[in-house]
């Protein structure tokens, strides 16, 4: 049983939780957590052993989690259901939790900086609502730029009118995407490049036993649309050369935006990668990934923290969704990719190291804010 839960949001990333729990036979193997907002479910985890608890008996613990990503921020949330499992099946009633403090202010993901013209950089930069959905229209002034903390003058514009975009989608054909799942992908997937605009290029790589360029880029719809037909379903998972996969194709689309949208609903099973190697790969490409676990919130939680981390990581947000939600939840990051701003800076620090820009942007007069490192501007 979970008797007491005190909430607070110390920054717009993280929601704290102190709990005090009971556990008479210590045989306790799970809580989960539900954040919403509105009334409307926002992100799901698990922990399984927390290494701040001990479920032996009575016992109390924190518990400080990362939410940014799903749907808005730390601070977009005002309730929270908890609850705990152990190992015979048999589950607590769910303690659920208001908490105070909840600003709605816009998501915000420096997903690129391109550094090809030092000491004049360009960062596409996406922002969304509480929902997810992308906000677009908004004027320069809205936008506040800082380098290294110092305030930065920096223009603004659609980023569609400045580059083209290149986007990588990758496809779960593998166990997880059992029960009519691959069909929905495929059209939800058909939805998504409708999206794209005519200089725009697509590429698909599927997830099986090990991943397949189904199609390379390419700005043919009806080629894209004809290469889904091919999915079929496999044994095996290698998610994480999947992901390896699309970054390296997706490396190799230079001069224009890219992105990698990844829906997956399985662990990886197979493949030569491991997990933290895929992330830093990742990473240091400089390219976004778009990353949708829609399992829903039975979906695999080493998935989970898996997408999440490699979400974080790249400048690009996490979503959780249900399979049938795909319909709606792919479309929209589409939306957010086709309404990226550009914006346009110039450096003095030309010095080869890393560097942070910070951009702040304010919407319905709510801010939010994200930053991202870049360096190899050198003399």
């Amino acid at each position: 049983s979970i008797s007491t839960v005190a909430v607070t949001v110390p920054d717009e990333e993280t929601i704290t939780h102190a709990i005090l729990l009971a556990d008479p036979d210590g045989d306790l193997r799970r809580v989960s957590f539900e954040w919403f907002s509105g009334g409307v479910s926002r992100r799901t985890a698990f922990f399984d052993s927390p290494a701040d608890l001990n479920f032996a008996g009575f016992t109390s613990g924190t518990v400080t989690i990362p939410v940014a990503g799903f749907g808005g921020t730390a601070r977009t949330m005002d309730r929270v259901d908890i609850q705990a499992l152990d190992f015979r099946g048999q589950a607590s009633a769910k303690f659920s939790q208001t908490f105070s403090g909840a600003i709605p202010g816009p998501g915000v993901f420096v997903n690129q900086i391109d550094v090809a013209g030092c000491p004049n950089l360009q960062a596409t930069v996406a922002v969304v609502n509480i929902l997810g959905q992308a906000i677009t229209g908004l004027a320069g002034s809205s936008f506040t730029c800082r380098e290294d903390g110092t305030p930065l003058l920096c223009t603004v514009q659609p980023a569609a009118a400045v580059k083209p975009l290149s986007v990588a989608l990758v496809i779960d054909a593998g166990p997880g995407a059992g029960g009519g799942a691959i069909d929905t992908q495929k059209t939800a997937a058909r939805a998504f490049f409708n999206l794209l605009g005519a200089d725009d290029r697509a590429a698909i790589i599927t997830i099986g036993s090990s991943p397949v360029l189904l199609r390379d880029f390419t700005s043919g719809k009806d080629s894209l649309n004809q290469a889904l037909e091919s999915v079929g379903s496999s044994t095996g998972a290698a998610v994480y050369d999947a992901i390896l996969m699309a970054v390296n194709v997706t490396a190799g689309e230079t001069g224009r935006r890219q992105a990698i949208v990844l829906l997956s609903a399985s662990d990886n099973t197979s493949g030569s990668r491991d997990a933290a190697a895929v992330i830093n790969a990742a990473r240091n490409s400089g390219i976004p990934v778009y990353s949708i676990a829609f399992g829903g919130v039975t979906s695999p939680v080493v998935l989970q923290s898996f997408l999440f981390d490699l979400a974080r990581q790249t400048g690009g947000p996490f979503r959780l969704s249900s399979a049938g939600g795909l319909q709606s939840t792919l479309p929209a990051v589409g939306q957010v990719l086709s309404g990226q701003y550009a914006l346009g800076f110039g450096t003095t620090r030309r010095d080869g190291q890393v560097h942070t820009l910070e951009v702040s942007v304010v919407s319905n007069q709510r801010t939010g804010a994200a930053s991202r490192t870049y360096s190899r501007c050198g003399p």
